[in-house]
């Protein structure tokens, strides 16, 4: 029995997934704007959301002029990159909308690293002052990261103060070898994903299937285990297809 409360919605196809996801996010985007008056919307990267991105961004009952997107997390490398979250942004949900290049507020990966995060920092509390984002999309990596925050990371899973961080892709267990080619990474940390009105996590796969059972029969540790956070809040939405 699991501690957490959350809510899980199962896709039983491909199809079926990128489907809801994005009717499910045209419809909290679509509420936040009645509300507020806006959206703020957080995305991240990776192959998971980039069907349900292109379905989103082809929505014709959201105003786009009153959405605000910001990405959750990204790699340092220049924004063509094939690595690059901005990229896969650019290539699916904005393809189609019209969102105003003011309310694009992503990491500056042409400045040195250090310079970049102080800059998205900067731009970054102008957008939240007091409030926190809408809607936050996030997976849950095989070694149960989210955003740029890595199990095990203390000092950016228990930061208090920054809203942007910088963090390194861990090593292979020989301390020699990086997972990924691209270490470091830019990420937005604890304090402002918590805030958001509607963490949404993206799961696909068998092997996600595996981390999402042990994410949620563990004990609650937000340093092993950096989704236990969210899961916390009460507001997480899981969207699977295993």
């Amino acid at each position: 029995m699991s501690a957490f409360r959350y809510e899980h919605l199962s896709a039983v196809t491909e199809g079926e997934f990128a489907q809801r996801g994005a009717e499910l996010l045209e419809k909290s985007i679509r509420s936040a704007i009645s509300k507020r008056g806006h959206c703020t919307l957080g995305l991240s990267g990776g192959s998971t959301p980039r069907d349900i991105y292109t379905k989103l961004g082809e929505s014709k009952e959201i105003d786009w002029s009153k959405v605000t997107v910001f990405l959750v997390d990204e790699r340092h490398v220049p924004p063509d990159h094939k690595e690059s979250n901005q990229r896969l942004v650019r290539e699916t949900l904005l393809k189609h909308t019209k969102i105003p290049p003011k309310n694009l507020i992503f990491p500056d990966t042409t400045l040195a690293i250090g310079q970049c995060i102080e800059k998205y920092e900067k731009d970054l509390r102008k957008l939240f002052p007091k409030e926190g984002p809408d809607i936050v999309v996030l997976g849950l990596g095989p070694d149960g990261h989210i955003a740029s925050l890595f199990p095990g990371d203390i000092d950016a899973l228990l930061e208090k103060e920054h809203l942007v961080l910088q963090t390194t892709t861990p090593s292979t267990g020989s301390g020699q070898v990086p997972r990924f080619a691209i270490r470091d990474r830019i990420t937005v940390t604890p304090p402002l994903l918590t805030r958001a009105t509607l963490p949404l996590f993206l799961l696909t796969g068998e092997e996600k299937k595996k981390v999402f059972a042990e994410t949620l029969s563990a004990n609650t540790d937000p340093i092993e285990y950096p989704a236990h956070a969210l899961l916390q809040t009460g507001r997480s939405v899981w969207m699977t297809f295993f």
